[in-house]
């Protein structure tokens, strides 16, 4: 199992005692700009369903820009503005960059600048939004080390869903997008009566969020959480502002993320349980971020993708409203061993961006920034990753080892599985 440091998407706009001058007047420009766009639907039923595939445990949606080829976009509940990154397969398109607008989130690093682009028309299935003011960020405002590793060519959040109400379904593999309904209490009884559960979700800012239980060290707390479907771990704690007692499990390994301000300090240590919707989520790894939080509307946390991916999901913003449904009979856990490595995705395969304490690695067998190319003799590229990383988690309760092309390696290596520092029988 790749358990891959949380990154996070979401884009907040930096408080404006930040900027000045062109700067202040910009953002502001932007916010008033982005009740101005027009929703269209080319439907009667002003509803629509399109594919998604996953990358990275993110959900991606094909959306196009002004008309042209559909581009992979993640679908984040958490971002707080629509964004267009600079990837692969966006360079050619000219956008100009004489709005700066200061950006925000994970780090401590320091906000880096991107770009604010007016009139732009986004379109997914049967659904657009034009007239949109969008953010352009460029690699250097993105947490990945270059344009290869941009594996994402925009972000859709807020914009869309405060505008639909938006249906994941992982059993089908699509996402629907609909006109919120005129009755949501005729709505709400229809899908308690389709087994679908309840939970309150306030929206701040533009952002979701929950209150819910986690046991940590036998200990129960009640935790206030985003729920951010941009992000691609379980959950990230932040330290500083968590209610008092939580404390960091003994067993646990260091890990550092990146998100959009630069890096953050963490140590993942496993969750004895956490309570979402009535169903019960058990020993599953968590980030406790030390440093380099972003805390947002007083919240404790983020919940990810990686749980929110076992259920079929009813996000509502307009009603403050989420509906959830395992996929599965039950809710599974999956703290199996990996290989000791961080594999993010990679134009050309799967990058290694860390390798933590505990791997089993031989030494002077891999490096940092080398690309992976194939694992068990299955090349590693956008369609393969998820099911690779899920095959390798799947496997090594049975497998000792696993197979790992490396470019540029004349041979592939014979790499023995990792045991988790919890089940290992002395702690950090």
């Amino acid at each position: 199992m790749n358990i891959t440091a949380p990154i996070k998407l979401c884009v907040f706009i930096v408080s404006l005692l930040y900027l000045s001058g062109c700067q202040l007047a910009n953002s502001l420009s932007f916010f008033l700009k982005q009740q101005q766009a027009n929703v269209k639907w080319t439907t009667p039923d002003k509803t629509t369903s399109v594919p998604f595939t996953t990358y990275n445990h993110h959900i991606i949606v094909p959306v196009s820009i002004n008309g042209g080829e559909p581009l992979r976009f993640v679908l984040d509940t958490g971002a707080a503005a629509t964004v267009i990154t600079q990837s692969p397969r966006t360079k050619h398109l000219s956008f100009k960059k004489d709005s700066p607008i200061a950006i925000s989130g994970s780090g401590n690093d320091g906000d880096p600048t991107a770009y604010v682009l007016d009139n732009i028309t986004l379109s997914t299935g049967d659904f657009s939004i034009a007239n949109l003011s969008v953010i352009y960020a460029t690699t250097d405002a993105l947490p990945f080390d270059s344009q290869d590793e941009t594996y994402f060519d925009g972000v859709i959040g807020a914009d869309f869903f405060n505008r639909t109400t938006i249906e994941i379904d992982y059993g089908n593999m699509q996402v629907t997008f609909a006109e919120p309904p005129e009755s949501h209490e005729h709505f709400h009884d229809q899908r308690l009566a389709q087994g679908w559960q309840f939970h309150a979700m306030p929206v701040h800012s533009d952002t979701p969020f929950i209150d819910t239980h986690v046991t940590i060290n036998d200990k129960k707390h009640t935790v206030k959480v985003m729920i951010d479907t941009g992000s691609t771990g379980y959950l990230s704690l932040f330290m500083g502002v968590l209610p008092e007692g939580v404390t960091v499990p003994a067993k646990h390994y260091e890990a550092r993320s990146r998100g959009i301000s630069g890096y953050s300090r963490n140590k993942v240590g496993l969750v004895d349980n956490m309570t979402l919707a009535g169903f019960n989520v058990n020993h599953f790894p968590a980030y406790f971020r030390s440093e380099g939080e972003n805390p947002q509307s007083g919240s404790h946390g983020v919940l990810g993708n990686q749980i929110l991916r076992q259920f079929n999901a009813i996000v509502d913003f307009e009603h403050e409203a989420l509906y959830l449904k395992p996929i599965r009979d039950g809710v599974s856990s999956q703290t199996l061993p990996h290989l000791g490595l961080r594999i993010l995705p990679h134009e050309n395969g799967g990058i290694i961006k860390a390798i933590y304490e505990f791997s089993a690695l031989p030494q002077n067998t891999f490096n940092v920034g080398d690309i992976i190319t194939s694992i068990n003799q299955t090349p590693v590229n956008s369609t393969s990753f998820d099911h690779i990383m899920q095959t390798i988690s799947k496997n090594s309760s049975n497998h000792s080892h696993i197979e790992v092309c490396i470019a540029g390696h004349q041979d592939c290596y014979d790499i023995p599985i990792s045991p988790m520092p919890w089940e290992n029988t002395v702690g950090k």
